[in-house]
Formats: structure tokens, C-alpha cells, sequence
């Protein structure tokens, strides 16, 4: 984005998404170059471990009763999977996904340590 933001002399005011999408045709062999493995992690391993984790809760829900935060993250996965389904496999101009800012279903804060205190408590 700030190579992009330079070579073009502009002060960029949008989300991450917005900004590749509205400059992907504009971007040099160099900013392509960065944009293709961004895209390439999130259809990689971002997607690979969205997938897993949800179908973990979907396999075993009682596990939304045990850790709580596990329901807000279990919303933020289908939203996150259904716009990549729908959305970003469709649109070579998205390098990059996310369901936080200005889709108000943002990856759960605190599910880190939600976790981990479950976990400990199972040992």
C-alpha cells in the first residue's frame, strides 16, 4: 500500500480491501509482486485454518458452551468463510480479507487467552 501510495503521489483514506480493490489495476510488476503473495497467504494458509477451526465448532459444539468467546469466533469464521466463498474467490483485485472494520464482525478479542485458560484447566 505505501509503495503504491508514493509512486502515485496519494493519501490513502480507505480500508485495506477498498484501497487493492481500487488500485489493482494501477499497480506495478513490483506492488503486483506484493499483492500476489499477500493473496496467496490468504487463500493458503489464512483459509486452510479459517476452514479447520469452524469445522471444529460445527463438529464439536459443546465447545461453544465450554469457552464462550468460541461463539464469537464461531460468527466471525462463517461471515469470514462466506465472503471468501462468495466474494474474494471471485475478484482477482482482493489480495486480502477482513470482516472487522467495516463489516462489524471482527475476530474476537481476548479468544487467545480464552483458550489457553480452557486448555490449562483440561490438563
Amino acid at each position: 500500500m505505501k509503495a503504491v501510495e508514493r509512486r502515485l503521489k496519494i493519501r490513502n483514506t480507505l480500508e485495506y480491501e477498498k484501497f487493492f480493490f481500487k488500485y489493482y489495476k494501477q499497480m506495478i510488476a513490483d506492488e503486483r509482486f506484493e499483492f500476489d503473495q499477500i493473496r496467496a497467504l490468504t487463500e493458503g494458509p489464512l483459509y486452510n485454518g479459517n476452514r479447520t477451526i469452524a469445522n471444529i465448532l460445527e463438529t464439536h459444539p459443546e465447545l461453544l458452551d465450554e469457552v464462550p468467546f468460541l461463539v464469537d469466533l464461531r460468527q466471525h469464521l462463517v461471515f469470514w468463510l462466506n465472503k471468501y466463498d462468495r466474494v474474494f474467490v471471485r475478484t482477482p483485485e482482493m489480495c486480502l480479507l477482513y470482516t472487522g472494520v467495516e463489516d462489524a464482525v471482527p475476530f474476537p478479542n481476548g479468544i487467545d487467552r480464552a483458550i489457553d485458560t480452557w486448555l490449562r484447566k483440561q490438563a
